[in-house]
């Protein structure tokens, strides 16, 4: 409290390596004593199954009890999936983009390794809402102050290690909204980034897909033009149907 009012804030760089640090300790924590739960060893099952067999189907994978490696649970996990796909194929009913963004991590590491990487996403965010709030608000100290109080209360803090969306969603939400700001200033190569990862968000959810939307017309309430709107637009229509073949591929509609 005393940060956001004006007292004297710590050193800027402190911020990133303390909560990092204590972000890894939550995760190992987690590893330890509960492991994979809820909809996390879905998501490690879809990443193990692109590793080993370079693709999605994962009948195989829940038979042969591959989620042991991670999966603490007494009793046998069964699938997420609504339908089979082609061929009686089991698909996993979750989105595949956290699957995507945890492969590298998942193969150095296995579980602990993709872990201490959505670890690392958290201990991101907090440093990118730290910035964000800095730019909107003009006051360091009040970023510094509220940036620490986000990184140490629920949910960021629960959410420190775990296997879910959120945290790389909110992390491209809050950089979008910062970016966004100085569109103008990115040039082209700053703004592909942008929009690229605007497009990503409903690979992570489809429930995204508004926040992607919102995001990219207040970067063009910033810098307008149709030139921009064509290249945001065209890259958002790519990206949709990029979902739309990709759930043909897999349930042939």
């Amino acid at each position: 409290a005393a940060l956001a009012v004006g007292g004297k804030p710590p050193r800027r760089r402190v911020l990133f390596p303390v909560i990092l640090l204590l972000y890894l300790g939550v995760a190992w924590r987690g590893q330890q004593q509960v492991g994979a739960e809820g909809d996390e060893p879905h998501y490690l099952m879809v990443a193990d199954s692109l590793l080993r067999d370079h693709d999605l189907s994962l009948e195989r994978d829940y038979l042969e009890g591959r989620y042991r490696a991670f999966y603490r649970g007494a009793t046998t996990l069964a699938p997420h999936y609504r339908v089979r796909g082609k061929g009686g194929e089991i698909y996993s009913l979750h989105a595949v983009g956290l699957s995507l963004l945890i492969l590298p991590a998942y193969a150095f590491g296995g579980y602990a390794g993709a872990s201490f990487f959505m670890a690392l996403l958290a201990a991101l965010l907090v440093r990118e809402m730290r910035r964000l709030i800095g730019d909107w608000t003009d006051s360091s100290g009040l970023a510094e102050g509220l940036a620490w109080a986000l990184a140490l209360c629920p949910p960021l803090i629960h959410y420190a290690g775990l296997i879910f969306s959120e945290v790389p969603a909110a992390l491209i939400v809050a950089a979008g909204l910062r970016r966004g700001r100085h569109l103008g200033r990115l040039g082209w190569g700053g703004t592909a980034g942008w929009a690229a990862s605007l497009a990503f968000l409903p690979w992570l959810n489809v429930r995204y897909a508004p926040l992607a939307a919102l995001l990219a017309a207040y970067g063009l309430a910033r810098w307008p033009g149709w030139r921009k709107a064509g290249f945001l637009g065209g890259l958002g229509a790519l990206s949709a149907v990029a979902i739309a073949l990709y759930h043909r591929a897999l349930y042939g509609f």
